[in-house]
Protein backbone atom coordinates (compact mmCIF):
# COMPACT_ATOMS: atom_id res chain seq x y z
CA UNK A 1 0.00 0.00 0.00
CA UNK A 2 2.88 2.38 0.75
CA UNK A 3 4.36 2.08 -2.76
CA UNK A 4 0.99 2.70 -4.37
CA UNK A 5 0.54 5.87 -2.31
CA UNK A 6 3.97 7.16 -3.34
CA UNK A 7 3.22 6.33 -6.99
CA UNK A 8 -0.11 8.17 -6.93
CA UNK A 9 1.41 11.22 -5.23
CA UNK A 10 4.24 11.36 -7.78
CA UNK A 11 1.75 11.18 -10.67
CA UNK A 12 -0.35 13.98 -9.16
CA UNK A 13 2.71 16.19 -8.62
CA UNK A 14 3.92 15.56 -12.18
CA UNK A 15 0.54 16.47 -13.62
CA UNK A 16 0.33 19.62 -11.48
CA UNK A 17 3.78 20.82 -12.55
CA UNK A 18 2.99 20.14 -16.21
CA UNK A 19 -0.25 22.08 -15.95
CA UNK A 20 1.58 24.97 -14.31
CA UNK A 21 4.15 25.17 -17.10
CA UNK A 22 1.53 24.77 -19.83
CA UNK A 23 -0.53 27.56 -18.28
CA UNK A 24 2.36 29.97 -18.49
CA UNK A 25 3.53 29.62 -14.92
CA UNK A 26 6.40 27.67 -13.52
CA UNK A 27 9.54 28.62 -11.74
CA UNK A 28 11.17 30.18 -14.82
CA UNK A 29 8.36 32.55 -15.71
CA UNK A 30 9.36 36.19 -15.78
CA UNK A 31 11.09 38.74 -17.93
CA UNK A 32 14.57 39.94 -18.79
CA UNK A 33 15.46 43.61 -18.76
CA UNK A 34 18.33 44.62 -21.07
CA UNK A 35 20.61 47.60 -20.40
CA UNK A 36 23.20 49.50 -22.45
CA UNK A 37 26.69 50.51 -21.28
CA UNK A 38 25.30 53.69 -19.68
CA UNK A 39 22.82 51.68 -17.59
CA UNK A 40 19.74 52.73 -19.55
CA UNK A 41 17.13 50.06 -20.23
CA UNK A 42 17.06 49.39 -23.97
CA UNK A 43 14.86 46.30 -24.15
CA UNK A 44 12.93 43.56 -22.40
CA UNK A 45 11.34 40.21 -23.12
CA UNK A 46 9.20 37.74 -21.20
CA UNK A 47 9.78 33.99 -20.98
CA UNK A 48 7.42 31.29 -19.76
CA UNK A 49 4.46 33.66 -19.48
CA UNK A 50 0.97 33.07 -20.90
CA UNK A 51 1.44 35.82 -23.42
CA UNK A 52 5.14 36.37 -24.18
CA UNK A 53 6.20 39.84 -25.32
CA UNK A 54 9.39 41.67 -26.20
CA UNK A 55 10.58 45.14 -27.15
CA UNK A 56 13.86 46.91 -27.86
CA UNK A 57 17.22 45.20 -28.24
CA UNK A 58 19.01 42.43 -26.35
CA UNK A 59 22.36 43.14 -24.74
CA UNK A 60 24.77 41.14 -22.61
CA UNK A 61 23.86 43.27 -19.57
CA UNK A 62 20.56 41.64 -18.51
CA UNK A 63 18.61 41.23 -15.30
CA UNK A 64 15.94 38.54 -14.78
CA UNK A 65 12.79 39.54 -12.89
CA UNK A 66 10.43 36.80 -11.71
CA UNK A 67 7.25 38.54 -12.89
CA UNK A 68 5.25 38.29 -16.09
CA UNK A 69 4.15 41.93 -15.90
CA UNK A 70 5.38 44.20 -18.65
CA UNK A 71 8.61 46.03 -17.91
CA UNK A 72 8.88 49.77 -18.34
Amino acid sequence: MGRMKVFVISIVLTMASSASLAGGGGCLAGHYQYFDAAGQQVGAESVGCQSNWSWGIRTDDAVFVASCGEAS
